[in-house]
């Protein structure tokens, strides 16, 4: 079987890339014959004739599946004309894996430009031949938005990679995050407004005063339109006097992430929006216990796989007394971690790319 995979991969720091190289590697591994070709709309607008070169290479390769790891900023407004040459060519079948849901983008769209937005997505999902999502939730919304009959639309999990981390890369990043030996509460990903740090600084202000050997690691980086973001919240940090105990990383290194995510004692999701979260999967690889926010599918996935604790967003109360409550019970830690060791050979890259083959002979 030949699969022609567009994504953004390889690109650094993008989550729907490392998900992808994920992918490739589980189908490879099955001796299926995976062509990958890069696309990233967003960061490099040329990129969008890129398409017209893939119109080639799927009319001169003929595979019998096409998969595109979809969302709008990576792909650009090409995409829809692409698949249209692809169903006339009728060579090759058009699997879209849709990674957000229209909301995060409809926000962004005013009037006219909001209709625009869900023609552009219509068209992309009436033209594939099978839609993947990761939660029943993004299904259902789909379905009911674009008109999508019930067979159309899969739910595929996000995998949860191997977290192999040696004894000394663990001392290395404990010694360069936590050199005082404090317990870490850590909050990992792009700080952008949508991720609720604001509320979860000033929970963690509420936490220091009962626990005094503790620091909040907030490892990310941002992008340029939410580059006043990180200012506002180092801002608050001084108004709430918890200098001492906030450490801003920027950007951390692949290889740091796995050991960071270890010597945490929780990892915060405090989000106000969301669909779903390689945060969360990189936790439960990691058997770190998670406390997120009630928010899209991650409340109901922590809540049905029992890994962390689930507060309602924008609630410092809930918040505090979740993080005060998860520190203080050791045991209650170590339920969270074995089930998510269980949780992590269930969703293994190895049956998730099973699962792509047999979508992939379905259709």
């Amino acid at each position: 079987m030949k699969v022609f995979m567009v994504s953004s991969y390889p690109t650094e720091d993008c989550g729907i890339s490392k998900y992808t190289k994920e992918v490739i590697d589980g189908l490879v591994a099955a001796q299926v014959d995976v062509l990958s070709r890069r696309i990233f709309f967003y960061r490099e607008k040329l990129t969008l004739f890129l398409w017209f070169n893939f119109i080639y290479e799927a009319l001169v390769l003929k595979p019998e599946i096409i998969h595109i790891q979809y969302t709008p900023t990576i792909c650009g407004p090409v995409m829809p004309l692409f698949l249209l040459f692809v169903r006339i060519l009728g060579t090759s079948q058009i699997i879209v894996t849709a990674h957000e849901e229209p909301e995060a983008y409809l926000r962004y769209c005013p009037g006219i430009t909001g209709l625009f937005f869900l023609l552009y997505e219509k068209s992309v999902y009436k033209l594939s031949h099978q839609i993947l999502v990761h939660t029943s939730h993004h299904r259902e919304g789909l379905k009911e938005r674009y008109q999508l009959g019930e067979k159309r639309i899969r739910v595929v999990a996000h995998g949860v990679s191997k977290s192999e981390v040696g004894s000394e890369q663990i001392r290395k990043v404990k010694k360069k995050y936590n050199p005082e030996a404090k317990d870490i509460i850590t909050f990992f990903g792009f700080l952008r407004p949508n991720k609720g740090i604001e509320y979860l600084l000033s929970s963690f202000s509420k936490v220091v005063k009962r626990r005094k050997r503790i620091i909040l690691v907030i490892a990310g980086s941002t992008i340029k339109v939410w580059s006043e973001y990180p200012v506002e919240l180092k801002r608050l940090v001084k108004r709430l006097n918890i200098d001492n105990h906030v450490n801003f990383t920027g950007f951390v290194p692949n290889d740091e992430v796995p050991a960071l995510f270890m010597i945490s004692k929780v990892i915060v999701m405090p989000y106000l929006r969301s669909t779903q979260s390689g945060v969360l999967h990189q936790a439960v690889s990691c058997t770190t216990p998670v406390i997120v926010s009630d928010v899209g599918e991650i409340g109901n996935f922590v809540k049905e796989n029992k890994v962390g604790l689930v507060v309602p967003p924008k609630d410092v109360k809930s918040l505090t007394k979740a993080i005060l409550q998860l520190l203080g019970n050791e045991r209650k830690q170590e339920v969270f971690r074995e089930n998510e060791l269980k949780l992590g050979k269930t969703l293994s890259w190895d049956n998730i790319a099973r699962l792509h083959i047999q979508i992939y002979k379905s259709v």
